[in-house]
């Protein structure tokens, strides 16, 4: 371009031929809203990421808790009742074989008064809709708290093994945590002084409620049991029908667990509902997952007619 173009386009346009051009206001402004819904994008994705991670946990450590406490409910009490004189790992002192035997039979499932030195001790339902108590009897090295009561160790063929005895396992609702706590049947019927405390132990936290119903089969006029439970009724119900000859051959029981945290994208409008109890509508943003399982007891039956013949 000659000197002379250069002059009239600089008198024209104002501006020197080799001067940049900056942004005009619109395009700054377009500029800055490209960029505010770039960053509200990065910002939603992130809020989702953290929301789906949030929710995986809780579910994750609802499920851990909700598994741990079926399996070990479900452990022990499949063993209720369960006794065997001729087990060398038993420990016999000063105990009538016999005697014990017919107690866990008639007392798989322990309710109150039956031990007169525990007579508050036993399967309970909760008053005005509270979380009920589960009591059950057997034979182990061990009760629920991993309490060995004193006892020791008996040598048998190839080694050692560690003694049984007659445990009592009680678990409860306390504080929003399932808890246990062991006891000894030969103490509660006064055939030895306690070697132990009765401390509870937390199993499960986060645990809202804890519903227990019992399967009861009634015998018909020769004493005779179908083994299958006639209906399933709260504790003080089934304490009335063993009174009355029935006999507990089921336990089933319902856990509500939620989890540590609120959770943002979760509602906490829905109701559940554990067996016998009113529907629970929780209040805080949870999660909520309900556990159940029904348990049938075979230990006891050793001492019963079923179907017209002594098991």
């Amino acid at each position: 371009m000659t000197a002379a173009c250069s002059s009239v386009l600089a008198k024209k346009t104002g501006l020197h031929p080799n001067a940049q051009a900056g942004l005009s206001m619109v395009e700054l402004i377009i500029a800055m809203l490209l960029g505010l819904m770039l960053l509200m994008g990065a910002m939603s994705v992130l809020s989702n990421n953290n929301a789906n991670l949030q929710l995986n946990e809780g579910l994750a450590s609802v499920q851990e808790n909700g598994r741990f406490a079926l399996t070990r409910l479900t452990q022990t009490i499949r063993l209720a009742g369960s006794y065997n004189p001729q087990d060398p790992a038993l420990n016999l002192t000063g105990v009538d074989p016999t005697t014990e035997q017919a107690d866990l039979a008639e007392n798989a499932v322990v309710f109150p008064g039956v031990y007169a030195s525990g007579l508050a001790v036993g399967s309970v339902n909760g008053a005005s809709g509270a979380s009920d108590t589960l009591v059950v009897g057997l034979q182990a090295e061990a009760d629920c708290r991993l309490n060995t009561h004193g006892y020791g160790t008996t040598v048998v063929a190839g080694g050692s093994v560690a003694q049984q005895f007659h445990v009592i396992n009680e678990y409860y609702l306390e504080d929003d945590s399932l808890k246990c706590r062991g006891y000894e049947g030969r103490v509660l019927r006064g055939e030895k002084a306690s070697s132990a405390n009765t401390s509870a132990v937390t199993l499960v936290e986060n645990v809202e409620d804890f519903q227990v119903l019992y399967g009861v089969a009634e015998a018909d006029g020769n004493n005779v049991f179908s083994g299958q439970p006639s209906s399933y009724m709260t504790a003080d119900r089934a304490a009335t029908a063993v009174t009355n000859g029935g006999r507990v051959v089921a336990v089933q029981f319902a856990l509500l667990i939620y989890s540590d945290e609120p959770i943002s994208s979760t509602s906490g409008s829905r109701s559940v509902k554990l067996l016998d109890k009113t529907a629970f509508t929780p209040t805080e943003r949870r999660i909520y997952r309900q556990f159940q399982q029904t348990v049938m007891l075979r230990n006891p039956w050793n001492s019963a007619v079923f179907e017209g013949t002594s098991s």
